[in-house]
């Protein structure tokens, strides 16, 4: 429901992080007899808020790997239009997530975007100015 309702919005700021949790069992507690079930174990809810607001705009459930990070990205993409700021942890995956949504040196979350210029990484946040 939300997808379809947070769509082609203008904001200035998007923070995004990720909340662990887990389902049944934690993933080190999965041992070989569920190694394979990817349903039990540790669970992510990735979410981006509009700072100001606290509008949730996009949000994905699943692991912290760079196809969930992908996902969640592709989601907010769908959400946003216009030139903002997104303020993210240290989570390595979100850069190659934006530029594989991107396209090289585009950004579709709003126009041009240079990792190397506009990532400024203080206290293992990252904020890109995405223009």
């Amino acid at each position: 429901m939300l997808a379809n309702t947070i769509t082609g919005l203008h904001v200035k700021d998007v923070q995004a992080d990720e909340m662990w949790g887990f389902v049944a069992m934690k993933e080190k507690t999965k041992g070989s007899l569920y190694a394979n079930v990817d349903n039990l174990g540790d669970a992510y809810t990735y979410i981006a808020i509009e700072r100001n607001s606290k509008l949730i705009l996009a949000w994905h459930l699943g692991k912290r790997s760079k196809q969930d990070t992908l996902a969640f990205i592709q989601k907010l993409r769908r959400a946003i239009e216009g030139k903002f700021q997104l303020t993210t942890d240290g989570w390595p995956s979100y850069p190659d997530a934006v530029e594989v949504v991107s396209g090289p040196g585009q950004s579709p979350l709003c126009g041009a975007f240079q990792r190397s210029l506009h990532i400024a990484r203080t206290s293992n946040v990252d904020r890109w100015m995405l223009a």
